[in-house]
């Protein structure tokens, strides 16, 4: 599963990326972004 992490604080995605690299080792990380305009832009 490919994942698109968005959040405004840095603090709480690095927190994620390190969750989701070790208890949900299925689903790559594939970007990030921290406002919504850039995620709507990844995700597009």
């Amino acid at each position: 599963m490919k994942v698109v992490l968005v959040d405004d604080e840095k603090g709480i995605v690095a927190g994620l990326q390190k969750m989701i690299g070790r208890y949900i080792p299925e689903c790559e990380i594939v970007g990030v972004a921290y406002n919504g305009l850039d995620g709507a832009k990844l995700i597009q």
